[in-house]
């Protein structure tokens, strides 16, 4: 009987015991849950954390790309069709001038046979042909076509603009007295002689070498030239003789004469007016 009360009281403590348990543990275990911002301060941590890691991370130095070595290749050189000059002979002593034209300034008179070269080509004022011509003596200065023979392309020759053209001036005469030298040194006559212009005709008659001396000629437009003839008395037949006006000293002129049937000779004749001196040299070419 008294065993059957120790189980009873027994098992009413178990039970009172299991009992209190179970509302301790609910009381106790019951918690709020964390606050919204510490997620977040845990997300920024976390991303902060990652980004760290990331920079911490040492880049490898860089490495030079290796240079593409091209293939060498030699340049091509231009190949350029060489043009021929195009080349003039003087046909006659001409006035060689400043421009396409007989009313430009004569430069020097280029005597028969001068090679030239062709650098330009223009038209006169009256329609005629002039070409610009250049040489080791005249560096640049213009020939009428009739002056000229050409040898080569004409239609390669650049085409000039011609310069502005000069006011006029008047053509130098040659009427008047003149002192003349005539012959070789050895045998020199020195005359005074008076020379008559009329229009573009030039004559004089006077006596050297022991003979009267007939002279007829021909005085070129811009007056800087004389082409004419020679008649001794005792000589039936005229030898040329050609007179050039010296272009630095119109009081002189240079030139020459030839004896019938004596190619060989060929004399100078020069003139001087006005005090001027001989010129020097005589002999026009």
């Amino acid at each position: 009987m008294k065993n059957k009360k120790i189980i009873i009281l027994l098992t009413v403590i178990v039970f009172l015991v299991q009992a209190a348990c179970a509302v301790g543990g609910t009381t106790a275990t019951t918690q709020a849950p964390p606050p919204v911002e510490n997620v977040g301060n845990q997300a920024a941590t976390g991303i902060a954390l990652t980004q760290a890691t990331q920079q911490v991370v040492e880049a490898p130095p860089d490495t030079p790309e290796p240079l593409e070595v091209l293939p060498t290749s030699t340049p091509e050189v231009p190949t350029f069709t060489a043009v021929p000059p195009v080349q003039g002979n003087v046909n006659y002593g001409a006035n060689c001038r400043t421009g396409p034209g007989a009313n430009f300034r004569n430069v020097v008179v280029l005597n028969q046979g001068t090679l030239v070269d062709v650098i330009g080509t223009s038209k006169a004022t009256d329609n005629s042909t002039w070409w610009q011509v250049s040489n080791a003596v005249q560096a640049d200065c213009w020939l009428i076509d009739a002056a000229l023979t050409i040898s080569g392309d004409k239609s390669s020759v650049v085409k000039v603009v011609s310069p502005p053209t000069p006011t006029p001036v008047p053509a130098p005469t040659w009427g008047g007295a003149w002192t003349i030298w005539m012959g070789q040194t050895s045998l020199e006559e020195i005359v005074s002689i008076n020379f008559v212009q009329n229009g573009n005709e030039l004559t004089t008659r006077f006596y050297a070498f022991g003979t009267g001396i007939n002279f007829v000629g021909t005085v070129s437009e811009d007056g800087m030239a004389v082409y004419g003839s020679v008649r001794p008395d005792t000589i039936s037949v005229p030898f040329p003789a050609v007179f050039k006006r010296n272009p630095s000293n119109l009081n002189q002129f240079l030139g020459s004469y030839n004896w019938p049937g004596m190619t060989e000779v060929d004399a100078p004749w020069c003139g001087a007016k006005g005090g001027a001196a001989k010129p020097d040299p005589c002999k026009s070419h």
